[in-house]
């Protein structure tokens, strides 16, 4: 496949480098940390959820917007850039997404 060199979106959220920490809701932490409190301490997995979205939520930020300069986001630029006029082409009022790496 001939990536290299093909048009480019720019419609990257590149956050590669900030840490597990950003993902946003604590990811598979929360479902641990609430499973083994509902098994161990008998508390209601709603309650453990809730507040670390509460404390976890602050930690978010954003990554760089626009093209990644790697060859790896490159890519993932030109590949989802491509999929894009696809999807513009078959469907009105399509409007590409932001990916998030």
């Amino acid at each position: 496949m001939r990536w290299q060199g093909g048009r480019r979106g720019g419609n990257i959220d590149d956050r590669r480098g900030l840490g597990g920490g950003a993902m946003a809701g604590g990811g598979i932490g929360v479902v641990i940390l609430a499973a083994i409190g509902y098994f161990v301490f008998d508390i209601d997995p709603a309650t453990t959820t809730q507040l670390a979205s509460q404390f976890g939520g602050a930690g978010v930020s954003e990554g760089k917007a626009g093209s990644p300069t790697d060859q790896a986001g490159a890519f993932v630029d030109v590949v989802g850039t491509n999929i894009d006029d696809v999807w513009k082409s078959r469907i009105q009022g399509y409007q590409p997404p932001t990916v998030t790496l």
